[in-house]
């Protein structure tokens, strides 16, 4: 657990919809939601990561070979830049009381929800329908707090209760970090969605 910045909630995504759009512009939660422009927009990263490519992409267009030694350092600074940018993602979670996970067209979590958890990060989100095997991934209470799709005052009061409550809130981290480390590990996360997939 560590402090967080604010005591605002924090959702950390793309506003790619109307529907995230009028969350962020609800009344109740403008005051207690936050939506801040993501860490690395103030770091270089943006620009090693377009400048690595761009050096590959002028290599390749001058028609030169790939060799093992263009493609390990490529992927060494590939690695470094990806790394940065994660620390850069976590931090911006952390920076909330909460993070918030809102609607999307995808029918399951985000990776957010799970990152937010190892990140020491209560999670509040939308709650998924016709999705048991989804909704048994965390216990509503235990390891996250749910709200309806269409119930943006659900959300302002599990903030609320978040930012009034940080025992409640240490609970939730507790418990949802034993059950990442316990139990989701990526390779199963893989066998499960290529079981799903078949």
């Amino acid at each position: 657990w560590v402090d967080p910045g604010t005591n605002m909630a924090v959702f950390s995504g793309a506003v790619y919809s109307r529907e995230r759009a009028a969350f962020l512009q609800h009344a109740e939660l403008r005051r207690i939601l936050l939506h801040p422009p993501p860490r690395e927009a103030g770091t270089d990263l943006p620009k090693q990561f377009d400048d690595l490519h761009r050096e590959l992409l002028d290599h390749l267009r001058n028609r030169k070979t790939v060799d093992a030694a263009i493609l390990s350092s490529y992927v060494n600074r590939l690695r470094a830049v990806r790394r940065g940018l994660f620390d850069c993602w976590l931090e911006g979670i952390r920076f909330g009381c909460a993070s918030v996970n809102l609607p999307t067209i995808f029918k399951a979590y985000a990776g957010r929800v799970a990152e937010s958890m190892a990140a020491g990060r209560p999670v509040i989100s939308w709650e998924i329908p016709n999705r048991p095997r989804n909704r048994a991934l965390f216990g509503e209470g235990e390891e996250i707090l749910l709200f309806p799709r269409n119930e943006p005052v659900m959300l302002a009061h599990h903030i609320r209760r978040l930012q009034l409550d940080p025992a409640l809130a240490r609970g939730l981290v507790e418990s949802a970090r034993k059950k990442i480390l316990t139990h989701p590990t990526s390779e199963v996360r893989i066998l499960q969605l290529l079981e799903w997939i078949a």
